[in-house]
């Protein structure tokens, strides 16, 4: 068993225009002796600009596929240059075991020739998705995904159904209703309450398990992967708490100007 738990933190692409950038930053490289982070960024407006490449000269999907993983890789290295405690790291290319977990905080990037078979190469796929592929293998004890959405759009989506308005990708309910991970989706404003839950070693609510048999995979099924993605989000509320922690640690960090 490891000495603390793993979260994986998936940073949406969007924050890299984002102010909060630094902040969630800091909120992942902080000490804690409860949470070791494993941070996967989002392709952001360069993933966008493939998606533009793709429509303008009709490459194939998996082309599109492979491009949007180096914007991935391009915008590890841009964390990693804005957050020099948060060390690189990659799983071994193909579907072997995983390699050891540095001891801290690291920021995750995909292998050379990263295609698991879980995962189709297709847009229906992105980095939530990929997320999710990683907290699974790694048996990470939650996924967080971090959203540039206010906590009030966040909610609206939620209860409209998250895949469907957009927040997560298409095959996102499918690889979450074939594994068992804690899932919490909040806003980018919400750090501060991160910071304090990362401490504690406890996200809000249980674990929620999904690859179950029996009489409640089957109703789940009924339900509707969608219906089921809706109840399992929990957002992680704004908070004054530990403010002047993260501050501290940001400025020691070099994250935020004095």
């Amino acid at each position: 068993m490891p000495p603390f738990n793993t979260w994986v933190i998936k940073l949406g692409g969007a924050l890299l225009a984002a102010d909060e950038l630094r902040d969630w930053l800091a909120a992942c490289s902080a000490p804690s002796p409860q949470v070791r982070c494993v941070v996967v960024t989002g392709g952001g407006a360069l993933a966008d600009e493939v998606r533009t490449l793709q429509a303008r000269w009709h490459f194939d999907d998996r082309v599109a596929h492979e491009l949007a993983l180096d914007t991935m890789r391009l915008n590890a290295r841009v964390l990693q240059a804005l957050a020099p405690g948060l060390a690189l790291w990659s799983t071994p290319s193909g579907d072997q075991a995983p390699a050891s977990l540095p001891e801290g905080d690291c920021l995750w990037v995909p292998p050379p020739d990263f295609a698991p078979t879980e995962l189709p190469m297709s847009w229906a796929v992105t980095s939530d998705s990929i997320a999710l592929w990683l907290a699974r293998r790694l048996d990470a004890q939650a996924l967080l995904l971090v959203k540039s959405l206010a906590p009030s759009a966040l909610h609206a989506a939620a209860n409209a159904g998250l895949a469907a308005q957009g927040v997560v990708d298409d095959y996102f309910s499918t690889l979450l209703a074939a594994g068992s991970v804690a899932l919490r989706v909040t806003s980018k404003h919400c750090f501060q309450q991160f910071i304090a839950r990362r401490q504690q070693g406890a996200v809000a609510g249980g674990r929620h398990r999904t690859g179950v048999n029996g009489n409640r995979a089957a109703a789940r099924r009924r339900g509707g992967q969608a219906r089921g993605l809706k109840r399992l989000v929990r957002l992680l509320p704004a908070s004054p708490a530990n403010a002047a922690h993260l501050s501290s640690h940001a400025r020691r960090s070099g994250l935020m100007p004095n």
